[in-house]
């Protein structure tokens, strides 16, 4: 039995049928890998998750095993993008002569140390610490050491 899902957070109202299906199968697998993970998950309750059928799995992603290697390769996509910000700041604000090698070390440790905060919460948190790293990793306005950047709350 499929179950109505709500409108995935990656959705868009110019998506097609077919990246509707898979959007929502990537935003079902998300959830049911991450609380059975890959060996404990069943193409059946990602389906059903998604309100699709088994086959659309296979469609388009091949297997159960490629499903979880794009989200994968997403998430790795993301925290590298994020990732770049942090060592972008630590360039402008090396190149000011305001960030030491352990300066910088600290921020990307903290932006590591958030990541992992984000792993273990719910999204409410979530959201409240990726505004609290950005708060301190700064918006390129800040005038502030690395230092005083990478301090914990």
């Amino acid at each position: 039995m499929q179950r109505e899902m709500e409108d995935p957070i990656l959705l868009t109202s110019t998506m097609s049928k077919g990246d509707l299906a898979k959007t929502r199968l990537l935003e079902a697998a998300l959830k049911i890998f991450g609380e059975k993970n890959l060996e404990g998950a069943s193409v059946r309750e990602i389906a059903d998750e998604a309100g699709q059928n088994v086959s659309s799995i296979f469609y388009h992603f091949d297997s159960k095993e490629n499903l979880y290697l794009t989200l994968l390769r997403g998430a790795v996509r993301e925290i590298r993008n994020e990732l770049q910000g942090v060592m972008a700041e630590i360039q402008e604000k090396k190149a000011k002569g305001n960030c030491s090698p352990e300066e910088a070390l600290a921020l990307i440790k903290q932006f590591l140390r958030t990541i992992l905060v984000n792993k273990m919460t719910n999204n409410k948190q979530r959201t409240g610490e990726s505004k609290k790293i950005k708060t301190r990793i700064g918006d390129g306005k800040n005038k502030s050491s690395c230092n005083e950047s990478s301090r914990i709350n």
